[in-house]
């Protein structure tokens, strides 16, 4: 049997003759599996060491795994303007009001500024936003910041060409709390409580892009861009911790997430 193939180093064609290993095997012709050896009895299932680096070059492996990062807001603020995706785990986030805080893996999964740690590779599928309370104590979201929240201008890019131009409510979270509570009124005074969600909280709910999706390639920056600004009149201002309209709120912590495929590395 004639074996056609390319020598990469002296660059051509180089044909071989491949033959049987065994005359009267049931084998394949050329076939030598060559990592079946005999194993004593005694041996099967001990750890052993490995004698090479684990990791198999050129090859990636694939698991559903998303992007994300934070945009935290405190109580009667203004809401600023953000780039997402910007700051890894363990650098500072100090925007919106907040206390400062080392940002950790509940925060982003990013280990270096706008783009994916070599050789990971992502295909974007969909883009949903997580919002509640500020995190911490009583992480309550009032219903007029979620509204305004809702209707911020967001924008994603990849190499400074947007992919999504939308508002944040276009963009629900597919899961988590969605909206309940009740208000009691006495003449002026009033108290409430409440839990407000980005959109029904059901797995498909979120924003599906079409054509499979958007593949991120290794060392290819990227970022979200959450911008109060461009609204009429200006950015909002979250509402005070006393809350409007008999709710309380406290502040917004939202988590923008690309939902997609992950590939990285195969050890």
């Amino acid at each position: 049997m004639m074996c056609v193939g390319f020598d990469s180093i002296l660059g051509k064609v180089v044909i071989s003759k491949m033959r049987q290993t065994h005359k009267h095997s049931n084998e394949p012709r050329g076939w030598k599996p060559g990592f079946l050896t005999r194993i004593l009895a005694e041996e099967v299932g001990r750890p052993h060491l490995r004698r090479s680096n684990p990791i198999y070059a050129g090859g990636l492996e694939g698991i559903t795994q998303a992007l994300y990062d934070i945009y935290f807001l405190t109580f009667a603020t203004v809401a600023p303007k953000l780039t997402l995706f910007a700051q890894p785990v363990g650098q500072t986030y100090n925007f919106g009001g907040v206390t400062a805080f080392a940002k950790t893996y509940n925060h982003t999964n990013l280990s270096q500024a706008g783009m994916l740690e070599a050789p990971n590779k992502h295909i974007i599928r969909s883009f949903s936003v997580y919002m509640q309370g500020l995190q911490g104590v009583a992480p309550q979201l009032n219903v007029i910041d979620a509204l305004n929240f809702g209707a911020t201008y967001i924008q994603v890019n990849i190499n400074r060409k947007p992919y999504q131009d939308n508002i944040i409510g276009r963009l629900p979270a597919g899961g988590g709390i969605f909206s309940s509570g009740s208000n009691n009124f006495v003449a002026t005074a009033g108290f409430g409580n409440s839990a407000v969600g980005n959109g029904w909280p059901f797995r498909d709910n979120v924003y599906a892009l079409a054509y499979g999706g958007i593949p991120l390639e290794q060392a290819q920056n990227f970022n979200a861009i959450i911008d109060p600004t461009v609204a009429a009149g200006g950015a909002w201002t979250s509402v005070i911790a006393a809350g409007t309209t008999g709710a309380a709120g406290n502040g917004i912590s939202a988590w923008v997430i690309f939902d997609g495929t992950l590939f990285r590395a195969i050890q």
